[in-house]
C-alpha cells in the first residue's frame, strides 16, 4: 500500500466514516490515494470479471428463452436486407413502405424524395454502427453477427426506467433496462398498466382475463411501420396506425406556402390516419386552397371552411396524397409478386399483409371524403 501523507490519511479516514454513515456498501474496495494520479478506488482482495462468458449460466434459463438470430433474419427489415442487399436500392426500394426504406419507387413519385435518408430502418442502422464503432474499440475480439443479434436483443427487449438522479443523464433514448419475465409481455395497442419505481416494475391488469388468455403490454403509440422495423412484427389492428406524407404535401405546395407553415410552426409531420389526415396536414394543404386571410382565420379557429372550401381540401388530398400513395401501394405489390421467387416467404408475406394495410388506410380516407359530399 502507498505511503500517504498524514494530513491526506486523516481526510480519508474522515471520508471512509461519513461514506459509512450515508449508507455507502462497497464490496472488497476502498478509497485510496495513488502517487501521481491523485485519489482513486484499490481494490482490497483478488476481484474477479463481474460478468463474463462463464457467468452466463446464471442467466441460461432467461436467455434459452431469446429470439435465436435465425427469428430475427425472419422477421425483422434489419436481418432481410443484410440477407439480400440486392434488394435495396436503396434500401428495399419498391419493396419496403417509404417511411422505413425512405424513398419511393413508382416512377411517377420517385422525385420525391425528401425522405431519402431519414427512414425507419436507416436511422436503425445509423445506431447501430455508431454503437458498433464504441463496442468493437473496447471489446476487439467480439464478431459484427455477434453484436447485431445481442444488439437486437437489448433494442426488442429493453424497457425504460428512471431513477432521481438520471432525469437529466443519460439521455432518455438511454436510461433502458433488461428485466427478466417482463421482457416476454408481448405489445398490444391496449393493454396492462405498467408502472416502475425504486423497487422495480408493476404490471397491474387493465382487465378480467381469463385461465389461457394471452396479456399484453403497450411498448407505445407506435405505428405499424415503426413496430416492423424496431420489434419485427404488426398488428391486425392499431389504433396508432398512421403514415408520415410529408414528402407528399410538401411537394405539392409553394415555397411561399412552406414559408408561412414555417413561420406559423406548421412545417413537417403530416401524418394520415385511418379516417382522413391530420390537423397539421389540413393547415398545410390550406396554404394552397385558402387566401391568406382566410388561412389565418382558419389556423386560429376562428373561421370553419364552407361546402366550397372543404371540397377544394378534400381534392387536393385525393389528387397529392391519397392517388399517388396508392399508385405506390399498387407498384409494390406488383413488384412483390414478381420478384417472389428472390423472396424469402415470411419476408414476402409480411411486406404483402403490410401494404395491404396501408392501402386499406388510403381507401378509408377517400371513402371518408366520398362519404361527407
Amino acid at each position: 500500500m502507498p505511503q500517504v501523507p498524514e494530513n491526506e490519511a486523516a481526510d480519508l479516514a474522515l471520508f471512509r466514516r461519513w461514506a459509512d454513515e450515508q449508507n455507502i456498501r462497497t464490496s472488497g474496495v476502498r478509497i485510496s490515494s495513488f502517487p501521481g494520479s491523485g485519489i482513486g478506488v484499490a481494490a482490497e482482495r483478488t476481484i474477479e470479471v463481474a460478468f463474463d462468458e462463464h457467468r452466463k449460466d446464471e442467466y441460461k434459463p432467461w436467455m434459452n428463452l431469446w429470439p435465436s438470430p435465425e427469428v430475427f433474419q425472419e422477421t425483422m427489415p434489419f436481418g432481410w436486407l443484410r440477407n439480400q442487399p440486392d434488394v435495396a436500392s436503396p434500401i428495399g426500394c419498391g419493396l419496403l413502405p417509404p417511411s422505413i426504406g425512405g424513398s419511393w419507387a413508382h416512377p411517377n413519385i420517385s422525385e420525391f424524395q425528401i425522405l431519402e435518408g431519414h427512414g425507419l430502418l436507416q436511422k436503425q442502422m445509423r445506431r447501430l454502427k455508431q454503437d458498433w464503432i464504441i463496442v468493437s474499440s473496447a471489446i476487439a475480439e467480439i464478431s459484427f453477427d455477434r453484436y447485431v443479434y445481442y444488439w437486437l436483443i437489448v433494442n426488442t427487449r429493453s424497457l425504460y426506467f428512471e431513477m432521481p438522479n438520471t432525469k437529466v443523464h443519460p439521455p432518455r433514448e438511454d436510461r433502458m433496462v433488461l428485466c427478466p419475465f417482463i421482457d416476454f409481455f408481448n405489445h398490444d395497442d391496449h393493454g396492462c398498466h405498467v408502472t416502475f419505481g425504486m423497487d422495480g416494475y408493476k404490471v397491474v391488469s387493465d382487465r378480467r382475463y381469463k385461465p389461457n388468455e394471452e396479456m399484453f403490454v403497450s411498448y407505445g403509440n407506435h405505428s405499424n411501420d415503426f413496430l416492423l422495423v424496431e420489434y419485427g412484427f404488426i398488428l391486425d389492428r392499431n389504433k396508432w396506425d398512421h403514415l408520415p406524407i410529408d414528402d407528399l404535401v410538401l411537394a405539392a405546395i409553394s415555397d411561399k406556402s412552406k414559408e408561412r407553415l414555417e413561420n406559423a410552426g406548421y412545417m413537417n409531420r403530416y401524418e394520415l390516419a385511418e379516417g382522413g389526415v391530420c390537423f397539421r396536414t389540413q393547415v398545410a394543404l390550406r396554404t394552397e386552397t385558402l387566401s391568406p386571410r382566410d388561412w389565418y382565420r382558419f389556423l386560429n379557429g376562428l373561421d370553419p371552411d364552407d361546402a366550397s372550401d372543404e371540397a377544394k381540401a378534400k381534392a387536393f388530398v385525393e389528387l397529392h396524397i391519397a392517388q399517388p400513395f396508392l399508385a405506390e401501394v399498387q407498384y409494390a405489390i406488383a413488384k412483390i409478386e414478381r420478384d417472389k421467387e428472390a423472396l424469402a416467404d415470411a419476408f414476402r408475406q409480411t411486406l404483402l399483409k403490410r401494404w395491404a394495410q396501408i392501402e386499406a388506410l388510403l381507401l378509408s380516407t377517400l371513402h371518408s371524403m366520398v362519404d361527407k359530399r
